[in-house]
């Protein structure tokens, strides 16, 4: 029974690798998880990711010839954070490399935006746009990042170079605030304190604490979060090349399918109670926009 579901999974996902290759000929296949079905299928393989090892079948179909991108900005663009994340991610999913692909992809800013003498946040959409995205995961996110991601979003429903919507968690951003929101599922931030002379010391340490934050532990969260049944009831759609007169498939947000705030608790953990976000100008509550303290 077993080898005969193993088989007709096998076939199954032949099937639609045959098809995906005839009706979205413009899109390649780089940076993604070359796993055979039939691998994944083995529980336990010792070889695989100690979270892989663990994928049921939907979870497996989900990811399979996809990536998750993480994008490490301010504060977390250390060569000590760096490295840290890697590790956990490399030990739970794997991490792709020029040599080997895998499930998730590291893109460290500025590092990887410097474009002769400086770093060109436009290309985020080239670092991108060949990828089969399941998610990009953001943390210390930089300004204007909003920008080529805003673009890429805009095409994913026009062109077979991204035929996916996928999701996007951004923490901790550097970015506007309504461009973030905008642009991504939600926007978990620190709450900002305003302090006076007499407490300044207090100012330093809060901002320090940032610092402090389990960065690894929370990306580890987002991750197993990007392949919840929440995530894939809302982003498991199959690549379409749409008729030149056809209308665009909109893109979908969590917020409008889902309650985000247990969502979004439940990624941070019971540690730091969230909120809201309220603008200060206008006191509107945001939907998709959280701080915790």
């Amino acid at each position: 029974m077993f080898k005969n579901n193993l088989k007709s999974l096998s076939i199954a996902f032949i099937m639609f690798s045959v098809l995906f290759s005839f009706g979205c000929k413009k899109e390649k296949s780089a940076g993604t998880i070359q796993i055979e079905p039939t691998e994944m299928a083995q529980e336990g393989d010792s070889s695989l990711p100690l979270k892989v090892r663990k994928f049921d079948d939907a979870t497996k179909s989900y990811v399979y010839g996809k990536t998750i991108a993480i994008l490490l900005g301010h504060g977390y663009n250390d060569s000590e954070s760096i490295k840290k994340i890697t590790e956990y991610m490399e030990d739970n999913y794997g991490v792709e490399t020029e040599d080997n692909p895998a499930l998730i992809s590291i893109i460290v800013y500025p590092r990887d935006f410097m474009r002769g003498s400086r770093a060109r946040i436009s290309s985020l959409k080239s670092m991108l746009e060949e990828k089969k995205l399941r998610g990009l995961i953001m943390i210390g996110a930089p300004e204007n990042i909003d920008t080529p991601l805003g673009k890429m979003q805009d095409e994913y429903n026009k062109t077979c170079v991204m035929p996916y919507a996928f999701p996007v968690f951004s923490f901790l951003s550097q970015a506007d605030v309504n461009a973030s929101e905008a642009t991504a599922d939600f926007v978990l931030d620190k709450v900002q304190k305003t302090a006076s002379i007499d407490n300044a010391a207090d100012a330093n340490a809060d901002e320090d604490s940032v610092l402090d934050f389990d960065a690894v532990t929370l990306l580890g969260n987002a991750v197993d979060a990007m392949l919840s049944p929440e995530i894939r009831k809302v982003y498991d759609v199959l690549p379409i090349e749409p008729a030149e007169d056809s209308e665009p498939i909109e893109k979908k947000y969590l917020k409008d399918e889902i309650d985000l705030k247990p969502f979004v608790q439940n990624i941070i953990g019971s540690k730091h109670k969230i909120t809201n976000y309220v603008d200060g100008e206008t006191s509107l509550m945001s939907q998709n926009h959280f701080v915790f303290e």
